[in-house]
């Protein structure tokens, strides 16, 4: 399953770049995120509670950030799973300065999902995949904002 999302942000790419990678912040805003433990080497350990219609569970895995171009971009590594199935997908994060202070976000990435989820929910995967990236973002957009706004205060 192909993923793209892309969201605009007005803040520089430092302080997206910042947000994106804090753990705390991502732990808050991650869907259904009940543990992100760091193991070292931008790799972390996750527990999440996720459903898909009336197909729920809770899935351990990795998720590890890798090929760091600060500022600019990083791969995303997911791996792991639950009862209801397997979930293991890449992605590549790139940050665009626009002008004016503002950043625009571009996530490209593959996903394959097996298991009773892909087969309860193979037609709806796509359409909920896009939403959560959609609330992750939008969550990660009142992170930026908040730093931007102590940013320009602080300056």
């Amino acid at each position: 399953m192909q993923i793209e999302y892309q969201q605009e942000y007005p803040a520089p790419a430092e302080v997206v770049w910042n947000v994106l990678l804090d753990p705390e912040i991502l732990a808050r805003h991650l869907p259904g995120c009940k543990r992100l433990d760091p193991e070292g080497d931008g790799a972390y350990l996750a527990t999440l509670e996720i459903g898909l219609g009336p197909v729920r569970g809770t899935y351990t895995g990795k998720v590890a950030v890798k090929d760091l171009r600060p500022h600019s971009s990083y791969r995303l590594l997911v791996e792991g799973g639950g009862g209801p199935g397997q979930v293991k997908g890449e992605g590549v994060i790139q940050l665009v300065p626009t002008g004016h202070g503002s950043t625009l976000l571009r996530c490209v990435g593959d996903a394959t999902v097996t298991g009773t989820l892909a087969a309860v929910g193979q037609r709806l995967l796509g359409a909920v995949a896009r939403m959560i990236m959609g609330n992750f973002f939008s969550g990660m957009g009142t992170e930026i904002a908040a730093r931007a706004g102590a940013a320009s205060s602080a300056s």
